[in-house]
């Protein structure tokens, strides 16, 4: 699945560059992707709900809780180690 798909003997993939092609610095801001992703997830969610007919108040709850799940799982991930690679605390992946 995804990054977690390496294998433990394979060297680790560098870091996006900071730079793009043409030069231009672009700014790292994985919070407002993150929260870009909920959005999304939220909006369409809600839209597909009141296009079946909801009432208001069961939309706006399943947009909400949509959104909160997605930007939930979003840091989670983000913050999880591929298998082989060492935690960001510094202790070994056996002390959990």
């Amino acid at each position: 699945m995804g990054r977690h798909s390496v294998a433990p003997d394979a060297a680790p993939e560098p870091e996006a560059p900071d730079v793009t092609d043409d030069g231009v610095r672009r700014p790292r801001r994985p919070l407002l992707d993150r929260l870009a992703l909920a959005a999304a997830a939220a909006a369409s969610t809600g839209a597909v709900m009141a296009w079946g007919g909801a009432a208001l108040g069961a939309w706006l709850l399943g947009a909400v809780g949509t959104g909160v799940v997605v930007l939930v799982a979003a840091l989670i991930a983000g913050s999880a180690t591929a298998p082989g690679q060492a935690r960001r605390d510094g202790r070994p992946e056996s002390d959990t």
